[in-house]
């Protein structure tokens, strides 16, 4: 039904606009309908109407009436299909539209497109999410399409950016994997700056080689010059995307990786990211990868204090969970003690904070110091945190695949490693997402944010794959190190 309404949408926008001429911010807000405030927030509103020209992104509704889905078939029925076509729907929206029978041709529908101006533009259509990405070059157009019925809401396309091994035996992942539960059958999304397969935990030589040991099996690249993010000249300009799967390989070795370049030294807007979540729905369909997380560590300016419900992210991250996927977010480096940036504040992930790996006697980090850190169950200085914060992992000063980060970032990549042991076929993978979910935030550690006094849990790998393997009726795992310094005193 998605594809279909956003080829309705899209033809009834371009038809109100063909004769249309633009209008002023003040004239704009006069013919908005009443009830519009809840399809965007009053500052995107404002930052919308400010500019003549605007890149936004349109979430549209997953039901709609009867009389919409005939007025539909009668538009597929005549030559306007054939403009349709050309204008960058994706296959599933013009499979919609060609799939509809032929009822009757109202009048009203005639000329939809044959005056077309070019105020209203589509840039990207999605298979799998309910988006469309329009360039709106006039107010009158803007306000064409939030008066839209069939419009659920707009919003602002916004950057993202790169939220910038010892770290192990914090989350007693040790244990976890010395009793063989590493992730093996599984496989994760990197949506980043792409991964360096060179680098020696992926175990390739070449370009998806040798298939018995490369890790790296698939990857796409958005709007770089690159076609293949882990192509053997680019593979990661930035070393961010390589750093975040070698933590996730070091945490589940048995898991292999996609990888979805969006960055490339600067930031990306969302309609890229949305391009890359929809792309791993489509490879976890069409080519059969059993993906079971997303990692991403990645964020923008805008903070949010609660849950940010509205958001399109709410809705991107609901389909991946429906695909079986849970989306790992990383909470944001601004250092903020009741907030965090966006996705991180969208429901359907695990959103991670960032604690420390070791104690230091001055932690010093490029944006803040967190000065002597006794405890590592402390939130380093950067971290965001907020009731959205759902879990924290190490994230100072961690090594992997040859590079050395700081950041939430670093923190994210643990959880997704970590959903990638509790959800392989020896545990969790004929089980919903949300178990896997709900066993690593119940299990992890409790901590308490010395700042603010807040409640937080840190990620306790061993204590999660126990509860998982209890939950089907498995054994525990034994940690034998454990009984050492029991039999040391009693030899005592």
């Amino acid at each position: 039904m998605d594809n279909m309404v956003k080829a309705f949408i899209l033809s009834t926008l371009i038809a109100s606009q063909a004769s249309a001429k633009d209008i002023n911010q003040a004239q704009a807000l006069n013919q908005l309908d009443v009830d519009v405030d809840y399809k965007l927030s009053e500052q995107s509103l404002d930052n919308l109407l400010a500019q003549q020209v605007n890149t936004v992104i349109i979430e549209v509704e997953d039901d709609w009436g009867a009389g919409t889905a005939q007025r539909l078939q009668s538009f597929a029925s005549n030559r306007k299909n054939k403009l349709i076509s050309s204008l960058g729907l994706s296959k599933k929206t013009l499979s919609a539209i060609s799939a509809q029978t032929v009822s009757s041709n109202p009048a009203s529908e005639q000329g939809i497109l044959a005056n077309a101006d070019n105020s209203i533009r589509l840039k990207q259509d999605y298979n799998h999410l309910p988006f469309m990405v329009m360039e709106v070059s006039t107010r009158s157009a803007l306000v064409e399409l939030l008066n839209n019925n069939h419009v659920y809401r707009v919003h602002e396309n916004q950057l993202k950016y790169p939220a910038v091994t010892e770290s192990l035996p914090v989350i007693k992942q040790p244990v976890v994997a010395k009793a063989d539960y590493t992730g093996e059958g599984t496989y994760v999304a990197v949506i980043d700056s792409g991964i360096n397969y060179l680098m020696e935990p992926f175990g390739c030589t070449g370009m998806r080689e040798p298939e018995d040991t490369c890790k790296i099996v698939h990857g796409r690249s958005w709007r770089y010059t690159t076609d293949d993010p882990i192509d053997p000249d680019r593979p990661d300009s930035i070393g961010h995307g390589t750093n975040v799967a070698g933590i996730i390989a070091a945490v589940a070795p048995a898991t292999k990786f996609l990888s979805y370049k969006v960055f490339n030294g600067g930031g990306a807007p969302d309609d890229w990211i949305f391009d890359a979540i929809d792309g791993v729905i489509e490879d976890k369909i069409e080519k059969n990868f059993d993906i079971v997380a997303v990692n991403l560590s990645l964020g923008g300016d805008s903070l949010h204090s609660g849950d940010c419900v509205g958001s399109a992210y709410d809705r991107a991250f609901e389909r991946l969970m429906d695909n079986g996927i849970i989306p790992v977010v990383s909470a944001g480096n601004e250092g903020e003690l009741r907030r965090v940036g966006s996705p991180a504040c969208a429901r359907h992930s695990l959103t991670v904070g960032a604690s420390f790996k070791q104690i230091s006697d001055n932690a010093v980090f490029s944006t803040c110091n967190s000065g002597v850190v006794t405890d590592v169950d402390t939130f380093t200085c950067f971290s965001n945190r907020s009731e959205s914060v759902e879990i924290v992992a190490p994230g100072s000063w961690i090594t992997a695949a040859g590079i050395t980060m700081s950041g939430t970032s670093q923190a994210a990549p643990h959880v997704s490693g970590a959903v990638a042991v509790l959800r392989s076929p020896q545990i969790l993978a004929d089980e919903p997402p949300q178990v896997a979910m709900d066993i690593i935030t119940q299990s992890a550690t409790p901590m308490t944010d010395v700042e603010t006094g807040l409640p937080y849990r840190r990620l306790d790998l061993e204590n999660a794959a126990n509860q998982a393997l209890e939950y089907k009726g498995k054994s525990r795992i034994f940690d034998v190190g454990a009984l050492i310094p029991i039999f040391s005193l009693l030899l005592n």
